[in-house]
This record gives structure tokens, sequence and C-alpha cells, in this order.
């Protein structure tokens, strides 16, 4: 599976996330919740994003403003910026979740 670009519908899938699947990030001490519907979007403050990126990047514009570029929302890695609770307790970033798809 080298080089196919995972996403998001990818993992529901293959049964490792399970929709409606919740996530969190706590950005500049602000703290903020999304899940993710069985269609693979990110469901935040009443609006479908369509990536963990774009919401991340969303999260970033609220905190600290929008960027000067013109977009509405900041640049965000999704995988990395988001974060679940796993099955062990722990707080993982989602990253984990598309490294355990690699891996199948």
């Amino acid at each position: 599976m080298t080089g196919k670009r995972i996403k998001l519908v990818d993992l529901i899938e293959a049964g490792i996330i399970k929709p409606l699947f919740s996530i969190h990030v706590t950005f500049k001490g602000k703290d903020f919740t999304a899940e993710i519907d069985k269609d693979g979007f990110i469901l935040m403050d009443g609006k479908r994003h369509t990536s963990l990126s774009v919401a991340g990047g969303i999260v970033r514009a609220k905190v600290s403003g929008k960027p000067a570029d013109g977009l509405p929302y900041r640049r965000a890695n999704g995988w990395t910026f988001w974060k679940f609770v796993d099955e062990d307790g722990q707080v993982k970033k989602i990253d984990i979740l598309r490294a355990r798809h690699r891996k199948m």
C-alpha cells in the first residue's frame, strides 16, 4: 500500500474508525472537539468540513486570526493536529490510526 494516500473513509471501511468518531485538540490553551462522520467528513460547530486539515486550519484561524494569504483558514496537517482517546485510554494523534491502516 506504499504510495497510496490514505483517507478517513479508508479507515472507516477498514473498521479502524467507527463513526461518529470523537476527536479533539487543545490549541493555544483553547479546547475544540469534532466528530468524524460515516462519510469521512469532520463535523464541528454545526458545519461539515472536507478534511482533518481544513477543520484544523479553521481552529487555528479562530484562535490566531485568518491568514494574510486570503484563505478563510490557516494551514494545518490534520493528521498530526487532531487527537483522540485510544482504546487503552491514552490520548494519541490521529496519524497513529493511519499507521495502523498501513500495517494491515
